[in-house]
Parts: structure tokens; C-alpha cells; sequence
């Protein structure tokens, strides 16, 4: 029986939108794998002493540890003290490259993450862009982010409805303000648009999407749901047409590729790896970061070319498939496996 100690943060019972980790973790259960996942406590010393005791406890045979790597003010140093301790331990360890941001700590942090990737017995990525960007410094291998394609009812839009969806945390990295501004241009041309904004809130950039929407005159045609469950995500899949991510950081959203799935077209922005994961006029719109007036183009285009739409909506879908747990599973099932011996 092999027994993996996952190291991340596991932070939704406080609010927070369930990390990748968090849906990884019972698939890997359901393989007869036994898994520990730390953290899920709120306070960074907690957090770091409960990831820390968990290491320690961890089997050295038929076991190993997978740390997740993210490029956040405490995120990063937790994972370097995580992987330090099991370099000390001689632990076997898998280190997860996270979050489109991460490239940006080679100049200023290259040591600490050097040591880090070399002591791994493997690195993982969900994305060509994570992958590319630590090519030089490290063999890595690819595993996309997967979903439940079964969970997604798809439908074809064409035409696509003026209904459009943001999915994300309201940050101001995530872009909502852009979304906001450019559906404010599409809504003169569409009177009957609406936006739906789902998400919770992580900095101060909600109070003034609230602020800009009172300005705008869009009250009665923006919905700010905060957070929603994953069981409401079809529904909102149903309601809506058209997925904004306005990002200005990004690496692999599974937001994005659960509105693919659903048939939703998408607009996106080049950031980070979606031009990795979306191709340009196939499976979606993209646009230049922080542009509402290119947002809006593009969100004008699909509205009104049905053919586009039912292009956008297809391809996506397609590709989506291709990320089911039914051929993402098997891959991290592999690589476990080669690891803990």
C-alpha cells in the first residue's frame, strides 16, 4: 500500500476556493493510495507545524510526499522549508509547479528553488508554459489539471446569448475590473446583457467592482454572487454563454476549462499559460492583458457570428475531453508509483 503525504494548502473550509489539490487528493484515495493532506489551518505557524509534523511522520518505504510550489509571500517559503526537511529526512519528494507568477521568483529566489527542484526525485507541471519556463533548470513532465467531463451537461452555443460568466476570485490579478468595464460596452449594444460575477473575495478590489458597477449604471445587470459551491457551477454553466477571464496572471484555471467543457465560448486574456491551454479563434477569443475595448471585440465578435460560436463552443468541448480524470488519473498513478518504493 503506498502512502503519500500531501503538502499544500487546503484551505476551503475557511471560504476559500478549493485548490487543485483539494480534488486531487480523493482520486488518488480512490486508487487504494493513502493519503495525509496538510494544511487546512488558517494561521501560517499552525500551517507550517502541522505540514512540518506531517513530514515527519511520513513512511520512508512505499510512501513519498508531494509538495506544492507556489509563488505567494508565504506559500513559497513553507515549500522550501517542506522539501528542506525532506532532503534531511531523505524522504522521496514531488514537487508541483503552481500559479501562472511562479516564473517571476527565478531571478530574485533561483538558489532556494534550484535546491528545491534538484532534490526531487520528479517535478510536475499543468502546463506547457510552467514547464517551458523551468526547463533549464529541471526535467519536467507534464500532467494537465482534470475535471469529471461527466459533471459538465454541454450545449452548443450558436448563437451565443449576451449572458456572460466571470469565475474567479475577486483579485485584482484576476482582472474583474476589466471584465466590468468591457461588459459595460457590449451592454450599449445589447441592452438585455447581463454579467454574473462568482467568486470570494481576497483583496479590496470588490469594493470597487461594486463602486464601478453603481458608476456604470450596470446594477440591474451585474450579479456579485461571492463564493459558489462546485455543484452550482453547471447551473451557472446553463444560465451563461460566454466565460471572461481577464486575467493579468494565470497558468492553468480549471475554471476555464470546466466552462469549456459546459460548450461556454471563451475570452481570455495571453496571460501566463492560457496561450497554452486556448488556441486563438479555435477554442477561444484571446486579447491583450488590461484591455476592456479588446475584451469587448472579441465579446461582440461571438455574439454576433453564430458560426464562430458554435466553432468556440465545439472545439472547446473537445478539448476539455481530453483532460477527463479517466486519462489524467492513470498518469499520476504512474508517477507515484515509480516514486515510492
Amino acid at each position: 500500500m503506498i502512502h503519500i503525504t500531501y503538502v499544500g494548502n487546503f484551505l476551503s473550509r475557511h471560504g476559500l476556493n478549493p485548490t487543485y489539490s483539494e480534488t486531487l487528493v480523493p482520486k488518488l484515495c480512490e486508487l487504494g493510495m493513502v493519503v495525509r493532506s496538510a494544511s487546512n489551518f488558517l494561521n501560517p505557524f499552525l500551517r507550517l507545524f502541522d505540514m512540518a509534523t506531517a513530514v515527519w511522520n511520513a513512511p520512508r518505504k512505499n510512501g513519498c510526499v508531494i509538495v506544492d510550489l507556489c509563488s505567494g509571500p508565504r506559500a513559497f517559503p513553507a515549500a522550501y522549508a517542506i522539501s528542506s526537511l525532506c532532503r534531511i529526512m531523505r524522504k522521496p519528494y514531488i514537487v508541483v509547479l503552481h500559479g501562472g507568477n511562479l516564473p517571476n521568483l527565478l531571478p530574485k529566489s533561483q538558489g532556494r528553488l534550484l535546491k528545491m527542484l534538484h532534490g526531487a526525485d520528479r517535478v510536475v507541471s499543468p502546463s506547457k508554459y510552467l514547464a517551458n519556463a523551468f526547463s533549464d533548470h529541471a526535467k519536467v513532465e507534464i500532467i494537465p489539471n482534470a475535471l469529471s467531463i461527466k459533471s459538465y451537461p454541454f450545449r452548443s452555443r450558436m448563437p451565443a446569448r449576451p449572458n456572460f460568466l466571470y469565475l474567479r476570485a475577486f483579485h485584482r490579478n484576476y482582472g474583474p475590473l476589466t471584465a466590468i468595464k468591457a461588459f459595460s460596452i457590449v451592454q450599449q449594444r445589447y441592452p438585455e446583457a447581463h454579467l454574473t460575477m462568482a467568486g470570494p473575495q481576497i483583496d479590496g478590489v470588490l469594493e470597487e467592482c461594486h463602486s464601478l458597477i453603481h458608476e456604470l449604471k450596470l446594477q440591474a445587470h451585474v450579479d456579485l454572487l461571492g463564493r459558489v459551491p462546485k455543484s452550482q457551477i453547471p447551473e451557472l454553466g446553463r444560465k451563461c454563454d460566454i466565460f471572461l477571464n481577464p486575467t493579468l496572471v494565470d497558468n492553468t484555471p480549471v475554471s476555464t476549462v470546466e466552462a469549456m467543457a459546459m460548450g461556454m465560448c471563451i475570452v481570455a486574456t495571453t496571460a501566463g499559460g492560457l496561450t497554452h491551454l486556448l488556441k486563438n479563434g479555435d477554442t477561444a477569443l484571446l486579447v491583450e492583458p488590461g484591455d476592456e475595448n479588446q475584451m469587448a471585440d472579441a465579446m461582440l465578435n461571438i455574439l454576433s457570428q453564430p458560426e464562430l460560436s458554435a466553432r468556440l463552443s465545439r472545439n472547446g468541448r473537445r478539448q476539455a475531453e481530453t483532460m477527463d480524470w479517466s486519462q489524467v488519473l492513470p498518469r499520476w498513478s504512474t508517477l507515484i508509483e515509480s516514486v515510492a518504493r
